[in-house]
């Protein structure tokens, strides 16, 4: 069986029942689903880490990936990493992986010569 990957729309026009009906139809044909969510530093770590909890109260099976993007600083709060959040620590017997993208120093990363 191939790779499909399905984005899931940010549209009214997308309702939560017809995607849910998407995902049970892939199901039933036996179709191993994998969700990936994103959380931030900076800004949107509460708002990334929020959507991620709201996601993982969903998911029915150990299927989420978890990408941690730290461009936009490091995804810590109160002194406290990723795996030491409630929100991820209640909710990490649906994570099936992270992937940590590390924020690079820009005078020295990728830098053309």
């Amino acid at each position: 069986m191939g790779l499909l990957e399905l984005k899931h729309p940010e549209t009214p026009r997308v309702t939560s029942e017809i995607w849910n009906r998407a995902l049970e139809y892939l199901q039933e044909h036996h179709c191993k689903i994998y969700v990936h969510t994103v959380i931030t530093g900076g800004q949107a770590l509460l708002d990334t880490l929020n959507g991620f909890r709201e996601l993982a109260e969903s998911a029915q099976q150990r299927n989420l990936v978890v990408w941690v993007n730290e461009y936009f600083g490091r995804v810590e709060a109160q002194g406290k990493t990723l795996s030491e959040m409630t929100a991820f620590r209640d909710s990490q017997d649906k994570v099936c992986g992270v992937v940590v993208i590390p924020k690079h120093n820009q005078d020295t990363f990728d830098r053309k010569r």
